[in-house]
């Protein structure tokens, strides 16, 4: 394997849909980015079990529902849900390559996937774009792990993108590392925030594209409890600073009612078949890993071991997301926990415990707010 994958993110859209059609697996991870880097399949591994991680750029509910068609017998599915994909037009994203999947929406095999398969192994053998990235890749192996321009260990993670581990920081050395990375934080928000921004302009088509994207969540249920799969619903946790976001934007209001309805139409799927509801683990929102502090410029002791930015949780996040997710829905406390599992009985404590937190919190990261955004607009800090 290559040490070095600089080229991986360009190409995972493409090989993922094949991998989830071949490769041999007991648990299916789906959902975006957030789940895929911060899901490690090494978790289930280590417990005898097969995984594979079939997250995917902005990947939503209808990418989730296509891949679980592909392969009815898993020991364990966990599909991540993200509030933002809920607000596009489309039900997927445009590079997602329906013809890639063996099975049809429908049920019966693909007629369209031997050619899309050609078409695909050509282009990746004889393209140019493929050439310059067996190059790139090459290149980057002799490469040494530490970034001599850098504060502390380089590396690339399964994404192709650059990472870094602040127990190696040098502190001797300018904490250039840091600083990128707080620029990052504020790329990141300033994206989001132009993403919600835009979508704000028209909260009535807003509404639409979440109502029309709950339909397929619905259909996603049905597939799942018709085929009796042990399935777990998870709503990803954020950076504090990413929700005062939503809520600067007007949407807390449409979020609270996304959730009430995952809720709600998971009760009604499941009453239709005689099941129990399957648990839903809300990690979203203000929560004792959310309000983590964020980094500050020329301090390396404030990195966040939690966040690789304000979207995506770490590793060390996932594995324990997935020792709450394992452990059943039963919630020892509500006040506090990192992981409600949500019913109809309890969203409304839930709402309330994250509001008492989040304006606990809203001061201080309403200034962190602004600053992290003038960071990303070249402004300085107030």
């Amino acid at each position: 394997m290559n040490k070095y994958k600089p080229m991986a993110l360009p190409f995972i859209r493409l090989v993922k849909p094949y991998h989830v059609n071949w490769l041999n697996y007991d648990v299916l991870v789906t959902g975006s980015s957030r789940a895929g880097r911060g899901i490690d399949c090494r978790y289930f591994q280590s417990r005898g079990e097969r995984c594979y991680n079939a997250g995917v750029t902005g990947g939503g509910v209808y990418e989730a529902y296509r891949f679980l068609q592909q392969r009815t017998q898993l020991d364990r599915a966990i599909v991540f849900l993200d509030f933002f994909v809920f607000l596009r037009e489309g039900k997927a994203t445009e590079s997602f390559e329906e013809e890639r999947l063996l099975i049809s929406s429908g049920g019966q095999l693909n007629t369209a996937y031997p050619q899309q398969a050609a078409n695909d192994i050509f282009g990746l053998l004889f393209s140019l774009q493929t050439l310059k990235a067996a190059r790139n890749t090459t290149r980057w192996q002799d490469k040494s792990f530490t970034n001599p321009q850098a504060d502390g260990m380089m590396y690339f993670d399964d994404w192709g993108r650059w990472g870094f581990d602040p127990g190696t920081l040098d502190h001797a050395r300018p904490n250039l590392r840091v600083n990128r990375q707080v620029k990052r934080y504020g790329h990141i928000l300033e994206t989001m925030e132009a993403y919600y921004q835009e979508h704000a302009e028209d909260m009535d088509k807003s509404r639409e594209n979440l109502q029309r994207h709950l339909e397929v969540y619905r259909q996603l249920l049905e597939f799942v409890y018709r085929q009796g799969m042990d399935a777990s619903l998870v709503l990803s946790p954020s950076h504090i600073s990413y929700w005062m976001l939503l809520h600067q934007s007007g949407f807390h209001d449409l979020f609270k009612y996304w959730i009430r309805n995952l809720v709600r139409i998971n009760e009604e799927v499941a009453a239709s078949y005689s099941r129990t509801a399957l648990p839903l683990f809300d990690f979203s929102g203000a929560n004792t890993v959310a309000v983590s502090g964020p980094p500050r410029r020329d301090d390396p002791q404030s990195f966040s071991k939690q966040f690789t930015d304000v979207m995506h949780f770490s590793r060390a996040v996932g594995d324990r997301m997935l020792d709450r997710i394992l452990g059943g829905c039963q919630n020892k406390t509500i006040d506090g926990a990192f992981g409600s599992c949500l019913s109809s009985g309890n969203i409304d404590l839930q709402f309330q415990r994250q509001d008492l937190l989040f304006r606990r919190h809203q001061e201080g990261t309403r200034a962190y707010l602004q600053d992290i955004l003038s960071v990303a607009r070249h402004e300085p800090p107030a």
